[in-house]
């Protein structure tokens, strides 16, 4: 197989596969034996995640801290206090105190909605009293007018719901 073949195979560029290549010691030259290369980046990966984890355990002082490592009784306390917060949400929730993201997120969407129709609907009211009219301020008092009377009307109706 190619090494363009390999690279689209594995989603890289073709590169950025060479350099992997070079790094494991394959001739890109000879084609990629995918299965083989496979191996030695997941053995490669591996032994750096190793490093990386291995690197974080230096900072152990005397007393057998590790500097930003938390211990299992502290994990699970906040396991507890994760798990106890999420119980009062779903009671609330049930108590219908709350409402779920999606739910918020559609009246939200739906209030947007109407409020635009409103307003979009502003300049053809508007359209036959503006043709007449040359005065600038004339013309924005009448705006604000209708802007005034549409958010005040559409405030009454969502007031309502």
């Amino acid at each position: 197989m190619t090494v363009t073949e390999a690279a689209d195979q594995i989603g890289v560029n073709r590169n950025t596969l060479r350099n992997w290549l070079k790094m494991a010691g394959m001739n890109s030259a000879d084609g990629v034996l995918l299965p083989e290369f496979l191996k030695w980046k997941f053995r490669y990966e591996r032994e750096q995640g190793f490093e990386e984890a291995s690197k974080k355990f230096e900072g152990i002082t005397s007393a057998g801290d590790i500097e930003g490592v938390i211990s299992l009784e502290e994990a699970k306390r906040r396991r507890a206090v994760a798990d106890a917060a999420i119980r009062e949400i779903d009671l609330d929730e049930r108590a219908e105190k709350v409402a779920p993201i999606d739910v918020m997120q559609q009246q939200f969407a739906d209030v947007l909605g109407r409020a635009r129709e409103r307003l979009y609907d502003i300049p053809g009211a508007c359209a036959p009293d503006l043709v007449s009219m040359d005065d600038a301020v004339e013309i924005e008092e009448l705006l604000m007018s209708r802007i005034d009377d549409a958010v005040t009307e559409f405030n009454e109706q969502e007031s309502k719901k």
